[in-house]
């Protein structure tokens, strides 16, 4: 090593498939988590009563310090788990902030 330079070349960041860099998780502004009052959660559990397995939604969820939105195929409310399935992933009920089907917009 010299002048305290890596071995194997400089360093770069990793990229993803379609040649951007990975987001770091300290890019983003941090969001406070929201509360959600009765009324809200007295909403959110109607919207959730609503929905049937193979409806298209997407999912407002708190995920590392930010709100993020995530749509897939609605399959069923898992409440051993206590979480939303979805086609590909799982939200947490206790981090859901809101859902949005294609015809309530």
């Amino acid at each position: 090593m010299e002048n305290g330079k890596v071995q194997y070349g400089t360093w770069r960041p990793f990229v993803k498939d379609d040649g951007t860099e990975l987001e770091r998780e300290y890019d983003y502004p941090k969001e406070r988590r929201t509360i959600l009052g009765e009324d809200a959660q007295q909403e959110l559990n109607k919207k959730l009563r609503c929905l049937t397995p193979g409806d298209h939604i997407n999912a407002e969820y708190y995920l590392h310090r930010r709100y993020v939105i995530c749509s897939g195929v609605f399959q069923r409310v898992d409440m051993f788990r206590r979480c939303l399935v979805l086609s590909d992933k799982r939200v947490p009920l206790d981090d859901l902030r809101n859902i949005y089907r294609e015809d309530w917009i």
